[in-house]
């Protein structure tokens, strides 16, 4: 038994696995965001086209959303670094591929996740007084650590490696 784990845990193989864990998990916050904007209001107005304030509400869902994207790129940059501290090998080295385009991946939903949420807060009527609270923590708080999550990502996937890869 121990050897069989020990098979199943070496760099090569960790490198490959943290990904494709970091994907499911991603899927299953996904899920949760899904379901956690079932239980949204969708109408903010009353019969007469006024705003009802008791529908601005935070979103639990963009907090799930920015979950899944550490989930995703925590994971792979996690397997990155597995790939690169394992030995020589041809899995090695497919494994630092497929890490590579996974940590990309995440850096791309990230972005889009961001550019998103800044521009669906552009899209509210400027003239109604939003709760200042609410703005903050629906807006803003999720593009700052979003932005922290990528800027994260990047170092730890791309900068201050000690070695080059000459393929």
């Amino acid at each position: 038994m121990k050897t069989f784990i020990q098979s199943w845990t070496t760099n090569e193989r960790m490198a490959i696995w943290l990904p494709l864990g970091g994907f499911k998990l991603m899927w299953w916050s996904l899920l949760g965001a899904a379901v956690a904007d079932l239980y949204v209001s969708p109408t903010m107005y009353d019969n007469m086209g006024n705003l009802k304030p008791e529908s601005e509400t935070v979103h639990i869902s963009v907090y799930l959303w920015l979950l899944a994207i550490a989930f995703l790129g925590l994971g792979s940059a996690w397997g990155r670094a597995k790939a690169y501290a394992a030995a020589p090998s041809r899995l090695a080295h497919l494994a630092k591929g497929f890490t590579t385009v996974s940590v990309i991946a995440s850096l791309i939903v990230g972005s889009v996740f961001g550019i998103g949420t800044f521009m669906s807060a552009l899209t509210s009527n400027t003239a109604i007084q939003h709760d200042l609270v609410i703005r903050l923590l629906g807006v803003y708080v999720p593009i700052i650590l979003d932005a922290l999550l990528l800027v994260a990502i990047i170092l730890w996937s791309f900068v201050g490696k000690g070695e080059v890869d000459e393929n």
